[in-house]
């Protein structure tokens, strides 16, 4: 059974946002409000329309003809089906409008009007009532610009101008800074795929968008100015799946506590703690930014060049001075300035000025040439101790800011690392910078913002290669987890309606989830161990989070921390120390080094803890001894939540969390025991030995075609599968002990992957040819159907090959309902949950 991408795609999987494909790419648009009145909202909104080449119905009470076009008193009025409705009516009227929409099969609207959530409870509650009688049309909005798609010449907003087409999609909370970007873009000739000014995202949400966003072939990156993240589960979703393919780049406001004001005042919505949102974007992959320039800067950038494998960047330059700009700027930022090789060296003293600096910044001296500048390039992209490259050229007198420009653009074909380079002079150069652009060379007009973009551009790089660093497997934990005796402390605790814990309870609960404690304990010397803290807390938008960082009496002064987002593994946890300054002594900086493996153990057991209880508010392990020996906690500080407060209501993780209640053990057929459970990352090794031991005929049966091993197994492919995102994708792996060797072998994948925007979900397993024929195609089949009821799915389909009787048959038994598609040259297999109970 198969439910992967072929040459065409199944019914469900491509067309996974058929509301918002509709909303965005609409056959005819209602504008609910048009009017002829100058200077309204609803006049505004007809008038831009005039480009649009589908069909526009002005609805009005009152007028027959709006602007020469056939005008209607409702929505329901209007003949035909309407793909997209654009509300600009009062406020209060607005949920009834949404109502009728609704009831008349519109599929979605976007809500211009203001009043809502900004405005304090009583627009609160009309936000309430649209969601309540949207149905399931969508709804971007309310209190937002409106949407625009420039190649379609729809232009659904009250900006007076339609944007140039291009590659990148512009997302925004607010509208007035969407309509200073426009303003801004056309003056620039900067192009967009797609212009939506969200508001405040009472349906339509970060996640939303950034999926359709991800299938749009048009856009190339995506590009967000947030001020308060609303779901941080559907945007963290998204955005971790998303950002391997498109860079998402955001502008985040809200950084100091009157911006973080003046986003409450307009948005209704808190902007949060900007060091969490920090967390969040880097375990996302997202690139956060703090300017407008750096927002648009970066979309290039990220769009010219190749990926940066490090942070190291090597200067060439005609001017000490402005090398020296850059190389400040590179290490504020921190970034790297790359040694030059010996070879480097050798090869450069046969081309250069003997006065050449015979260092980074390369600087070849005021009277440098093309030629010069060609030889320095060349060799540089050759030397494997440099990421990429920063050419600057200073208008001195003997300078070739053209030649130069042409040389370095014979140099890119085969150069395999990222190029910036940075023309000063202005006008004079100008056209040497516009060759270098059109060429793919990103410019930049002052050396220190070409550094500032590379360091942005390697952090964004880390980013993604720590979100998708296979972990290693923990063993040799110190204890099992005695998740039940917790619970019960917590309950009682809980019925005694108490919220503190007393020392001794604390640090059962840590005993529990085997984090070592003892009474008191102190260190032998200063220089043996190492004072930290490690902590939760509740984050109002991203939930629970980890902080750790230098503990003991000074932790407030020292402010040495550094936040996560749980659940973590060990890549995760080895990355939340080197975050902190006190890091350095940690790995051995003039004292011994401390065990960190024990310290990475005892992170991932405390990420458990903050993941799985969710009655403890706060946590405050201080100090936790880490020494050679180990790591130990000495005192621990508990809170519970409110005696009365709902188990419903209680903070959740922003990241969901691993799905312990799907793991099982069984037998096969033949008796064999195995354990069924949903994969984890640590799980990469052994699901590329599971692909080599496929059969073409297997793989034929799954893939839909011949695929070889090594194909299956790239490192890009398996992460896509090992990291999954459990709110969206449910993998589920059969695992043996192999006899006598004590090693895990996978013998089977089974997949249950939900459609975005959708209730309905995809199957696929395959199994490994000595194991089929025992019983675990129906077993898995009926599991993944049992988690699809568990998470609330509405249906399961597959597609099954024709030769496949064995899966055709296995369906049946399990109540699937089978179709032959002609198109696809397969069987669909569907299974409605809700009708088999």
């Amino acid at each position: 059974m198969s439910g992967s991408r072929r040459k065409r795609e199944s019914n469900l999987l491509g067309h996974r946002r058929p509301a918002l494909d509709s909303m965005f790419a609409p056959e005819s648009v209602a504008v609910i409000g048009a009017t002829e009145r100058p200077g309204s909202v609803g006049r505004a909104l007809l008038d831009n329309l005039k480009s649009y080449h589908g069909a526009v119905y002005p609805v009005n009470l009152k007028r027959h003809l709006v602007l020469g076009l056939p005008a209607f008193p409702k929505i329901g009025a209007i003949p035909g089906h309407v793909d997209l409705a654009i509300v600009a009516t009062p406020a209060e009227t607005v949920p009834d409008v949404v109502q009728e929409c609704a009831a008349a099969g519109v599929t979605g609207a976007v809500v211009i009007s203001a009043g809502f959530r900004e405005c304090g409870p009583v627009g609160a509650k009309l936000e309430e009532a649209i969601a309540t009688n949207r149905g399931r049309m969508r709804i971007v909005g309310p209190n937002c610009l409106g949407v625009m798609i420039p190649r379609l010449s729809l232009n659904a907003t009250f900006a007076p101008c339609l944007a140039k087409d291009g590659r990148i999609a512009f997302v925004s909370q607010s509208g007035a800074l969407c309509s200073s970007v426009l303003d801004w873009s056309v003056r620039e000739q900067i192009g967009f795929s797609g212009f939506f000014s969200v508001g405040s995202m009472v349906d339509v949400n970060w996640g939303d968008l950034i999926y359709y966003l991800a299938d749009d072939w048009h856009t190339a990156s995506v590009l967000i100015y947030m001020e308060s993240v609303g779901d941080a589960r559907s945007f963290l979703s998204a955005a971790r799946e998303v950002a391997l393919t498109k860079p998402i780049i955001v502008l985040k406001v809200g950084r100091t506590k009157l911006g973080a004001q003046a986003v409450m005042s307009h948005t209704g919505a808190s902007a949060g703690n900007d060091e969490v949102f920090d967390a969040a974007f880097r375990r996302a992959g997202v690139l956060r930014v703090n300017t407008l320039d750096e927002l648009f800067g970066m979309a290039e950038v990220l769009g010219k060049q190749p990926r940066l494998l490090g942070s190291r960047l090597a200067i060439v330059t005609n001017g000490g001075g402005p090398g020296a700009l850059a190389a400040d700027a590179l290490i504020e930022g921190d970034g790297s300035l790359a040694d030059l090789s010996d070879q480097t060296i050798q090869t450069l003293n046969d081309f250069l000025s003997p006065f050449w600096s015979r260092s980074n910044p390369l600087d070849l001296v005021g009277d440098a040439k093309a030629d010069q500048y060609a030889a320095a390039v060349e060799a540089l992209i050759k030397d494997p101790n440099n990421d990429a490259l920063l050419v600057i050229l200073t208008p001195q007198a003997t300078a070739e800011p053209m030649a130069t420009a042409e040389r370095l653009i014979l140099l890119i074909s085969t150069r395999q690392k990222p190029i910036f380079a940075c023309w000063m002079g202005g006008m004079a150069v100008a056209e040497a910078e516009s060759l270098l652009n059109a060429c793919g060379v990103p410019t930049f007009a002052h050396p220190d913002a070409a550094a500032r973009a590379f360091c942005l551009m390697a952090q964004y790089s880390n980013n993604l290669r720590a979100l998708y660093e296979t972990p290693v497997v923990v063993t040799g934990w110190p204890a099992e987890i005695r998740r039940e005796r917790v619970e019960t402390v917590l309950r009682e605790l809980r019925g005694a309606g108490r919220t503190l814990l007393t020392e001794l309870e604390a640090k059962e609960i840590l005993s529990s989830y085997g984090i070592p404690v003892v009474e008191t304990r102190s260190a032998k010397s200063e220089e043996q161990a190492i004072e930290l803290i490690l902590g939760k807390r509740i984050d109002p938008n991203f939930g629970p989070i980890i902080l750790f960082g230098a503990g003991g009496q000074l932790v407030d002064a020292w402010r040495d921390r550094a936040i996560g987002l749980p659940p973590l593994n060990a890549t995760q946890a080895k990355r939340l120390m080197e975050r902190t300054r006190i890091y350095v002594a940690l790995n051995g900086a003039g004292r011994p080094q401390v065990d960190l493996a024990a310290l990475e153990k005892l992170l991932i057991r405390f990420s458990q803890l903050v993941a799985e209880q969710a009655l403890i508010r706060e946590i405050d392990v201080n100090p936790l001894l880490a020494s050679p020996r180990g790591a130990i906690a000495l005192d621990a500080r508990m809170l519970l939540t409110d005696p009365h407060q709902p188990s419903a209501s209680l903070s959740k993780l922003a990241i969901r969390p691993y799905p312990t209640q799907y793991v099982h053990g069984w037998k096969l057929a033949d008796g064999t025991p195995v354990t069924i459970r949903p994969i984890r990352p640590e799980d990469e090794s052994l699901m590329i030995s599971f692909h080599r031991s496929l059969s073409e005929e297997t793989v034929h049966m799954r893939y839909f075609g011949f695929l070889k091993a090594d194909t299956l197994s790239t490192h890009e492919r398996l992460v896509r599968i090992c990291f999954s995102d459990y709110d969206r994708e449910i993998a589920l792996i059969t695992e043996r002990i192999q006899p006598g060797r004590d090693e895990r072998q996978i013998i089977a994948v089974a997949r249950l992957i939900k459609a975005h925007g959708a209730n309905d979900a995809e199957v696929d397993i395959v199994i490994s040819d000595a194991w089929q024929g025992k019983g675990l195609g129906k077993k898995l089949l009926g599991d993944l159907v049992a988690i699809g009821r568990t998470e609330g799915l509405d249906r399961i389909v597959g597609h099954i090959l024709p030769e496949n009787e064995i899966m055709q048959h296995i369906c049946r038994k399990l109540e699937f309902a089978l179709r032959y598609d002609p198109s696809e040259e397969a069987f669909e297999a569907e299974f409605e949950l809700r009708r088999h109970g």
